[in-house]
């Protein structure tokens, strides 16, 4: 699937925040990110290829928590990313403090 060179899927806007904030200066090690299933697929047409995003980011999941194969928890080295389809938040620690 090529994606359009124009603009960038929600789906992706959220992923690359995550990995924006992830690597601040005294970011913790978490992140959660709410991902609408409806912004990665409808019925059954493709509309962002999550898995191989992911993938090419060198996210692994370890595990898988939902009904979408996507959702569940990813490692990459000491950083851990928790995705899912709940609307609406990004949760992040900075040095303790939760950011929503």
């Amino acid at each position: 699937m090529r994606l359009p060179e124009d603009r960038m899927p929600e789906a992706e806007v959220a992923l690359l925040l995550a990995e924006y904030l992830l690597a601040l200066p005294g970011a913790g090690d978490d992140i959660s990110v709410a991902v609408d299933g409806a912004g990665v697929k409808v019925k059954e047409k493709e509309i962002f290829p999550m898995s191989a995003y992911l993938e090419s980011l060198r996210w692994q999941q370890t595990a898988h928590i939902g009904r979408n194969p996507w959702t569940g928890s990813y490692t990459r080295g000491t950083k851990r990313l928790e995705l899912h389809s709940k609307p609406g938040s990004v949760t992040w620690s900075l040095t303790g403090t939760d950011i929503v």
